[in-house]
C-alpha cells in the first residue's frame, strides 16, 4: 500500500494524454492547493504569464511555501515528487488567489492547473491553519452561503471568461477543446460543487467532473434545489473509511469509501489515503458505528434553530480568540495555557449565554438518546 506522493513517483513519468486523469490525480492537486502560492503564481488580477509547477520553488523559499506547519514533512515531500515527476512538472499555474478577512469571516484560496491533455483543473484550498478558516466551517451550518462559497462562484466565473469559454472562443490559456474540472479537499471540495451549482449556466455546461475529497455537504433545502440537480451526476465524492467531516449536514451526494492508514478523525489527512495499483483501495460503505455518530450529529445541528447554532459558534469562537492564537501552530505552541484561557472564558460568560450552551448540549444528548432508542427498537 502506498499514499499519493507514492502513486507520484511510481506513475509521475506518465502524462495525462498517456495516462487519462483520475481521482488519484484530483486528489494531488487538492493537496498542492494547500501550498502558500502568492507571489509565486499569478492572480486573477494580474494576468500574468502561466508558470509551470516545477517554477514554484524558483519563486518564492521554502519557509514561505510551507508557513502551514501542519503537514509541512509531507507537503515538502509532496512537492519534491512533484517537480520530479514528469506528469506532474509540466502543469501550468495561473489565476491563483488567497484572501483572509477577519471581519467578514472568510478564508478562500484556489488555483488553476492546466494539464498537457487540455483539461483545466480549478483547485480550492480547504481549511487552513487560520482560526477564521475555522470559523467560516462552523459557519456553514447556520449561514449559507457563507462568504467563501460566493468567491468560489466568483473566481470560476472569471476564470471561465479569461479562458474565452464564455464565448465560446477560448482566447485565454484554454484551447478550444478544453472542459473545466473542479476540486478540493475539505471545505475545498464544498467550495467546489458549490461553485460549480451557482456559476453562470454556460460556464456550467463546460463543467466535466467536480470532486471532493471528504468534503462537508450542505444543509438540506440547497439538496433540494434546482441548481445542486444540474450537477448531481458530475460530483465524484470520496471519503475515508470512518469519515466525520464528508459527513457533516444532510448529505445526498453519492459517495465512495476508501481506506485510510489511520483511525478515527485523522483520517481526514489526505495522505493516510491508501493506493495500490495506480487506484485508491476501495471500502464497501463507512463503518456502522461511524454512522451512527454521524446521524447523531447532524439530526443535532438541524434540531437548533439557526440563532440558537449562531450563538453556540460564537460563543466557542470568543472563547478560543481569549487566548490570542490567530492560527492552530499558535494555539498549539502553548496548548496547555491557551486551553486554560477557553476555560476561563467561558466561565466568564453571561448567564444567558450560559443557559443557552448548556440548552444547546441538552439537544445532543437527547438526539443521542432518541437515535439510540430507535436503533435498539430495529
Amino acid at each position: 500500500m502506498g499514499n499519493i506522493i507514492d502513486y507520484i513517483r511510481e506513475y509521475g513519468g506518465q502524462l495525462f494524454a498517456e495516462r487519462p486523469f483520475g481521482e488519484e490525480d484530483s486528489l494531488v492537486l487538492a493537496q498542492f492547493a494547500y501550498l502558500k502560492l502568492d507571489g509565486a503564481v499569478p492572480s486573477v488580477r494580474e494576468g500574468g504569464r502561466t508558470i509551470e509547477l516545477r517554477e514554484v520553488r524558483r519563486c518564492k523559499p521554502d519557509r514561505e511555501i510551507f508557513a502551514d506547519t501542519r503537514y509541512e514533512e509531507e507537503n515538502r515531500a509532496l512537492l519534491d515528487a512533484l517537480n520530479e515527476s514528469r506528469r506532474f512538472g509540466c502543469i501550468g499555474l495561473n489565476y491563483h488567489e488567497n484572501h483572509i478577512d477577519r471581519e467578514k469571516e472568510y478564508q478562500f484560496s484556489a488555483v488553476t492547473c492546466f494539464l498537457d491533455n487540455g483539461l483545466v483543473y480549478l483547485a480550492f484550498r480547504g481549511t487552513d491553519e487560520s482560526i477564521i478558516g475555522w470559523k467560516e466551517d462552523f459557519n456553514m451550518a447556520f449561514r449559507p452561503p457563507v462568504p467563501g462559497q460566493l468567491l468560489s462562484v466568483k473566481y470560476v466565473n472569471r476564470v471561465a471568461k479569461l479562458l474565452g469559454i464564455r464565448d465560446g472562443d477560448c482566447t485565454g490559456e484554454g484551447k478550444a477543446d478544453s472542459y473545466l474540472m473542479l476540486g478540493g479537499h475539505s471545505k475545498g471540495g464544498n467550495f467546489a460543487v458549490y461553485a460549480a451549482m451557482n456559476c453562470d449556466r454556460d460556464v456550467q455546461d463546460e463543467i466535466l467532473t467536480i470532486y471532493s475529497h471528504d468534503g462537508p455537504g450542505f444543509r438540506p433545502e440547497i439538496f433540494e434545489s434546482s441548481a445542486f440537480a444540474r450537477v448531481r451526476s458530475r460530483i465524484v465524492k470520496i471519503i475515508p473509511h470512518s469519515s466525520v467531516i464528508g459527513m457533516l449536514f444532510d448529505n445526498h451526494e453519492p459517495y465512495q469509501v476508501v481506506e485510510s492508514s489511520t483511525f478515527g478523525i485523522m483520517q481526514h489527512d489526505p495522505f493516510t489515503w491508501e493506493l495500490c495499483g495506480g487506484h485508491f483501495v476501495k471500502a464497501k460503505d463507512i463503518y456502522k458505528g461511524r454512522k451512527i455518530s454521524n446521524e447523531v450529529l447532524n439530526q443535532w445541528i438541524l434540531s437548533l434553530k439557526e440563532e440558537d447554532l449562531e450563538r453556540f459558534v460564537e460563543s466557542l469562537f470568543v472563547a478560543v480568540e481569549a487566548s490570542g492564537a490567530e492560527t492552530l501552530t499558535d494555539f498549539s505552541k502553548q496548548w496547555f495555557q491557551n486551553s486554560l484561557r477557553v476555560m476561563r472564558a467561558f466561565k466568564d460568560m453571561d448567564k444567558e449565554t450560559k443557559r443557552q450552551m448548556r440548552k444547546t448540549f441538552a439537544t445532543l444528548l437527547r438526539t443521542v438518546s432518541d437515535i439510540l432508542s430507535e436503533r435498539q427498537k430495529g
